[in-house]
């Protein structure tokens, strides 16, 4: 990936500065037949949507899908137990709009995604791309027995790019032995099913190297996982918002680029605590990261810009070290309700109110920061505590 690679030969510089515009991702080739739309006035062109010969696919599966297109005509699961192999130049298109929500591939075993650098795999609608109903569910790992790899993957105008689920109850297949779930009750009897079953998070998953580009609702959903789930070098972009951890989880997220999200670049929430490390957060309309209802992240290395606020946090305690949180429209970071953010170590400058604005009752505690110039009179302020300082 492009602006991957300008992050690591050092240019970050060039992101903040040049205000982040990255074009959406289109069809590739042999998807679209059109007339050249710039040549002519809109109302005197025919839009034209060859899909592919596919291989159409429903129902439970598992096996291994060598390269070529697959057309999902209803819900996919992957049984618990059972395995299912999505090799590197798969492209698979997504019926729709019936039930969106339900137009997705559900793992409730192992599946393994495994695109390639040179020869991604592939999911879009089967719809054309500029039809407004082309929203597809996406991918979601859920259960007790589920887990896998999603590697090298563009997702297209989906609704969430990819849930990870802890299961309520074991999704055991019947039949087992040994340590079976149901060992000796009843198959619909939950109360008789081994705690260490119940209690197990779905996983381990990890999400690398993908683009999510226009999910309508999240790019990445993450809910009560532990820290198996492994989300890195992932480009998330045009989303509503691009990252959503939930529910008791703390997940590693490393190493993403988080860009031009309409409303949230990442949200942690219901007492979350994921570790998010190196990650780039820039353009959310509303807020680089959010942080509510008891939520404890720990962010380093990390950059959050040019968004409406920095972080926005409310009865949250996170842990920000050696970032650089700036150029945003109004505070590097805000804090409600009992909120009490530890910041050290880290860039706080040029934000458009203030580096600090606390509305909470609770201390922040802001250890060798940067403020940028100092400012008097009306301009922007280090801190908004009561008193202007």
């Amino acid at each position: 990936m492009a602006t991957l690679e300008i992050l690591k030969r050092g240019f970050l510089p060039i992101l903040l500065t040049a205000g982040i515009s990255v074009a959406q991702t289109e069809p590739t080739d042999g998807e679209v037949a059109a007339v050249d739309t710039a040549a002519a006035p809109a109302d005197s062109v025919e839009r034209v949507w060859n899909l592919p010969e596919a291989t159409e696919v429903s129902g439970d599966v598992s096996g291994y899908w060598n390269a070529g297109n697959y057309r999902i005509t209803d819900v996919v699961t992957v049984p618990a137990e059972d395995t299912l192999y999505v090799a590197a130049g798969c492209t698979l298109y997504f019926d729709g709009p019936v039930e969106r929500n339900k137009l997705h591939i559900n793992a409730l075993g192992h599946l393994e995604i495994t695109g390639t650098d040179s020869l991604p795999v592939v999911m879009m609608s089967s719809l054309a791309p500029w039809d407004p109903n082309r929203i597809w569910g996406g991918v979601m790992y859920v259960g007790n027995y589920s887990g896998g790899h999603v590697i090298h993957t563009e997702f297209r105008h989906t609704e969430i790019g990819v849930q990870v689920r802890q299961g309520v109850t074991a999704d055991a297949p019947g039949g087992l032995s040994g340590d079976s779930a149901y060992s000796d009750a009843d198959a619909d009897s939950a109360d008789r099913v081994p705690a260490y079953i119940l209690n197990r998070p779905t996983g381990p998953v990890t999400i690398r190297d993908c683009v999510i580009d226009s999910a309508s609702f999240n790019g990445i959903v993450l809910v009560g996982v532990d820290s198996t789930v492994v989300v890195e070098y992932n480009l998330i972009q045009n989303c509503t918002s691009g990252i959503s951890v939930e529910t008791g989880s703390n997940p590693n997220i490393t190493n993403n680029l988080v860009l031009n999200n309409v409303s949230s670049g990442i949200i942690c929430s219901n007492n979350s605590s994921p570790f998010i490390s190196d990650v780039t957060v820039i353009g959310s309309q509303t807020a680089g990261v959010i942080c509510s209802n008891n939520s404890s992240p720990t962010i380093v290395n990390s950059v959050i810009a040019k968004c409406g606020m920095g972080l926005s946090v409310t009865g949250s305690s996170p842990i920000i070290r050696n970032c650089t949180i700036a150029d945003n429209d109004f505070s590097g970071i805000i804090a409600y309700e009992n909120a009490a953010p530890s910041v050290s170590t880290s860039n706080m400058r040029d934000n458009g109110l203030s580096g600090v604005d606390n509305r909470s009752s609770a201390e922040i505690m802001a250890d060798r920061i940067w403020w940028g110039h100092i400012v008097t009179g009306d301009g922007p302020a280090p801190v908004l505590d009561a008193a202007r300082r």
